[in-house]
């Protein structure tokens, strides 16, 4: 059963949810109340093709499913639209009985939002600085004059990082910028 993953991350079908009449009619009113806020979404059916997802508007999908291989071929089809790119997903090695990853638009990313908020306050981008964790902030640490790696962070994005904080349990981020202005 395909699942569709709603922006918030939450399941909205489950191989042990409701059943099929139940949730398609659940599905159509939702659909129907999201086109009468905004009438241009973009609808998109995992059978349509991965060429029209990357032709929609998007920000980030997630794509869940409890068979390991379907997730992986779905991401290698996906990994050769030059339009869309993964920004994160699950390790390989993760016991989870799930496998998931997520993709999204390569307009949109972190360091692009990066790039329009320094020039929208004027602020140079040798200038900035970004803190993060995981594969989204990549974009973001390319970007920023300085990059700063939370040590709960894999060992590849502190390999990118310019330097290591203490962990977001350990508030490594106030401690970080404590440091600057201390």
């Amino acid at each position: 059963m395909a699942r569709l993953a709603c922006y918030c991350g939450a399941d909205m079908t489950d191989t042990k949810g409701p059943s099929p009449h139940l949730l398609n009619v659940f599905l159509r009113s939702e659909i129907d109340k999201a086109l009468s806020y905004n009438p241009n979404i973009c609808l998109w059916d995992l059978y349509t093709g991965w060429d029209e997802l990357a032709e929609c508007d998007i920000k980030q999908c997630m794509f869940i499913d409890e068979k390991k291989d379907k997730i992986y071929m779905e991401k290698e089809a996906i990994s050769h639209i030059s339009e869309l790119h993964i920004v994160d997903e699950i390790s390989e090695n993760s016991s989870y009985y799930e496998k998931w990853f997520s993709v999204a638009n390569v307009r949109c990313s972190k360091g692009n939002a990066l790039k329009i908020l320094s020039d929208y306050l004027n602020i140079p981008i040798k200038n900035t600085i970004a803190i993060g964790n995981d594969k989204n902030d990549i974009s973001m640490f390319k970007t920023a004059g300085l990059s700063i790696a939370v040590e709960n962070a894999s060992t590849e994005i502190k390999k990118m990082a310019d330097c290591t904080t203490l962990s977001n349990d350990e508030d490594g981020v106030a401690v970080f910028l404590e440091s600057l202005i201390g």
